[in-house]
């Protein structure tokens, strides 16, 4: 079966390629990370359960409406160029309005983590890092400092990220890149996660390959801020699991292919919810519902958004064997195909990911435009992690998405200003 699998990936990858006239286009690094990982699993390579035949089915009707959908981006000849100065007036003018007010609480936190550390001790920080039902974050010490914390300040640190990285690629200043990474290192401190680094690679990474016109001068400088960036997210991994039994290569590529065992042990349960209810576009909307939802459980705290009552059922279940023996358990991490299939089944996962692929591929073909650079970086981001965890059940990504468009229209209202 495996074959017919890889037949049919090599057919949309000579598409993308037709219709692209490039090899290595966006469409094809997504689709080849999610292909591989999805062959890592298929083929017993981890120590989690293998995925089934039908969740590999589902990851090839993903990777081919991505396929048709950037394709049928590419029907239109040509695009509108747009005014880069002013791209660059307002992102200024935001980060000397915001700097400031991000500094002060992500390096109070970052100082307070030090802190726990030092009492605490790295080991358990990050299992209660973090608030759930019956305790709150030692970090924060208050559920309502944390959803302020997650919604106001990270997502605006992350947009100043992607910010920086376009401003420094079109040679137009490097302070927003710097601030920023440094406020993003400090978080990642503060939560003691590699995630967030992961992030920032990634986005470099891709910025760099895609960027038309860099110098090879800005080039090796952002080669060194991925190298430093490395480095830190290998010390907070060997912190982590510095003294576990599990080899930390194995426990990185468990991380990389959890969501898809996980999917698959749903799939082929006989009493999931997935296979029960179908919840018609309140997954696709569930992060951005649940940003909303903090307001309504100020007065009503038992509130949960339908989507979130139906994964809060899920318990924890083995879906594996470390190679020590133990049993591996999980209940999150699902990637996107969790979120699109209980929307619409096949037929939502293909419509949904035509969507995706449509609008990655535009803003791609429009990236002389530094604003369409900028959404390309996200949703390549978007896509590419989605593999991992839904991003649309992630509030922090929506509210990243909702700041950046009102940015766009931040922009247009400067234009007319000058115009005027």
């Amino acid at each position: 079966m495996y074959l017919y699998f890889l037949f049919f990936f090599v057919v949309l990858i000579f598409i993308q390629c037709v219709f692209l006239n490039k090899f290595l286009n966006p469409l094809f690094l997504i689709s080849f990370f999610w292909f591989i990982l999805s062959s890592f699993s298929y083929l017993s390579i981890t120590d989690y359960n293998p995925i089934s035949d039908e969740v590999f089915i589902i990851v090839m009707i993903f990777i081919s409406g991505l396929t048709f959908g950037g394709c049928g981006a590419c029907l239109k000849k040509s695009y509108k160029i747009e005014n880069n100065d002013a791209f660059y007036c307002s992102a200024i003018k935001i980060f000397h309005n915001l700097k400031y007010l991000l500094l002060l609480p992500v390096l109070f936190f970052c100082i307070k983590a030090c802190v726990i550390f030092y009492f605490v001790g790295v080991d358990n920080y990050r299992s209660i890092v973090f608030s759930t039902r019956d305790n709150v974050s030692i970090l924060f010490g208050n559920p309502y400092v944390e959803l302020i914390y997650s919604i106001f300040i990270q997502p605006v640190v992350f947009m100043l990220f992607f910010l920086g990285v376009v401003l420094f690629l079109s040679g137009k200043g490097s302070k927003v890149l710097y601030f920023s990474s440094m406020l993003y290192v400090m978080d990642s401190i503060s939560m003691m996660g590699r995630f967030n680094l992961y992030y920032m690679l990634v986005i470099i990474m891709v910025s760099i390959t895609y960027s038309i016109g860099i110098n090879k001068k800005l080039k090796y400088k952002l080669y060194k801020i991925s190298l430093v960036i490395f480095f830190v997210s290998i010390i907070i991994g060997l912190f982590r699991y510095g003294d576990s039994d599990e080899n930390y290569i194995i426990t990185l590529m468990n991380t990389h292919v959890i969501g898809l065992s996980l999917f698959s042990h749903e799939l082929q349960s006989l009493t999931s919810l997935l296979n029960k209810n179908i919840m018609y576009g309140l997954g696709t909307f569930s992060g951005l519902s649940d940003l909303f939802s903090m307001f309504i459980r100020r007065f009503d705290p038992s509130y949960v958004p339908d989507f979130f009552r139906m994964k809060d059922i899920v318990s924890f279940f083995v879906i594996g064997r470390s190679n020590t023996g133990v049993d591996l358990q999980a209940n999150a991490y699902y990637t996107i195909l969790y979120t699109l299939y209980s929307d619409g089944r096949e037929i939502g996962v293909l419509f949904l990911s035509m969507i995706f692929g449509y609008v990655l591929i535009y803003n791609y073909r429009c990236r002389r435009n530094e604003i369409n650079f900028l959404f390309f970086c996200f949703f390549f981001f978007f896509l590419y992690f989605s593999v991992f965890m839904s991003p649309l059940e992630m509030r922090g990504v929506w509210a990243l998405f909702i700041y950046m468009v009102l940015f766009r229209f931040y922009i247009k209202l400067n234009n007319r200003r000058g115009n005027l």
